[in-house]
């Protein structure tokens, strides 16, 4: 494949000084990493353009974290049946 014909990878994309340090925002499990970058090399990325056209402000990220924490609650404690294990996004 040409090199042209593919989005860049997220290591090849070149960080304006001026945004430097802007990871320190975001929990770790929000950011590619070099621990995963060959796990994450072989997985198709795309941009949910629809759900969420602008980017997630830090801040905002309680709101993705808090659903993920009630709904795997509620299936395992309020209907406590053998198969419900919570909800996996796979962080």
């Amino acid at each position: 494949m040409n090199e042209r014909d593919r989005f860049p990878f997220p290591e090849e994309v070149k960080i304006p000084p001026e945004l430097d340090g802007w990871e320190e925002m975001y929990p770790p499990h929000y950011l590619f990493s070099k621990e995963r970058e060959e796990w994450e090399k072989r997985h198709f990325w795309y941009r949910d353009k629809i759900h969420g056209p602008d980017p997630i402000y830090p801040l905002d990220l309680v709101f993705h974290e808090a659903w993920q924490a009630a709904l795997s609650q509620y299936t395992t404690r309020t209907f406590t049946i053998p198969p419900a294990q919570g909800i996996a996004l796979g962080f």
